[in-house]
């Protein structure tokens, strides 16, 4: 009888225990272009200061080293392609309980822009698939953003339209993005952290004024690397969570 007790007591001593240990959770991390509020999307024409018509066609960049405080990395390295629609990422196991917010950086380290893309299978993202390796400079682009604009209000292949191809790239040039907006994340479900690039803070931000007009290329050559830093500073800036 003492046995059987015994046996009982710990039987119930032990489910108590599980009850007691939390399940964990995920958490989403989501991605998206905004203006005033308003999602924006690829191929739509807008205007900003900067110029009265801009339409981005192609948008796709790398976060490193994305940890969520209080619980440590999540990657150790990601690419967002808007044009594959690779714009969200799901992290399991993660603690229940309350975060204060969410960091990365916008570009790669020096290591991870030294790699060979032969070295990674196709579809990790510092493999070729992305289309962000310069095999001339043997080193990656941090972002690539192409697109239009039109000085008049209207992209119909008029003189006033110009193309739009903003590639910065080089050790040094990446960013630090802390978002300090808290989450909390429950057992068993997925929260999403959505991140908004304001469109607008792109051509004016810390790293300065884009006149786009004027200031539209940069592939982090000598003559056009102070185009490239100025946009991807602005970049790092224009990220918000929403």
């Amino acid at each position: 009888m003492k046995k059987i007790l015994a046996t009982l007591v710990l039987a119930s001593l032990l489910l108590t225990g599980c009850k007691d240990d939390p399940e964990p959770g995920s958490m989403m991390v989501r991605f998206s272009m905004n203006q005033n509020g308003e999602a924006v999307n690829l191929n739509e024409t807008f205007g900003t200061d900067s110029v009265a018509a801009l339409r981005i066609e192609a948008l796709k960049f790398y976060i490193s080293s994305l940890k969520l405080n209080g619980h440590g990395q999540l990657a150790a390295v990601e690419v967002v392609d808007f044009s594959e629609g690779r714009v969200d990422f799901t992290f399991n196991n993660i603690e229940a309980g309350s975060y204060s917010g969410l960091n990365f950086t916008l570009g790669l380290s020096e290591d991870q822009n030294a790699s060979n893309p032969i070295d990674y299978a196709t579809g990790h993202p510092l493999s070729a698939s992305w289309g962000l390796y310069w095999s001339w400079a043997m080193k990656y682009r941090f972002v690539l953003l192409e697109g239009r604009g039109a000085t008049d209000g209207t992209i119909d292949g008029s003189s006033s339209d110009f193309f739009i191809a903003l590639h910065p790239g080089a050790d040094g040039l990446s960013q630090y993005v802390n978002l300090d907006q808290g989450i909390t994340v429950s057992e068993g479900t997925t929260v999403i952290y959505d991140v908004a690039i304001d469109v607008d803070e792109l051509w004016d931000g810390p790293g300065g004024y884009i006149d786009l007009p004027n200031e539209n290329q940069s592939h982090t050559t000598p003559s056009d690397y102070y185009l490239a830093e100025k946009f991807i500073e602005n970049f790092a800036a224009a990220m918000h969570k929403r």
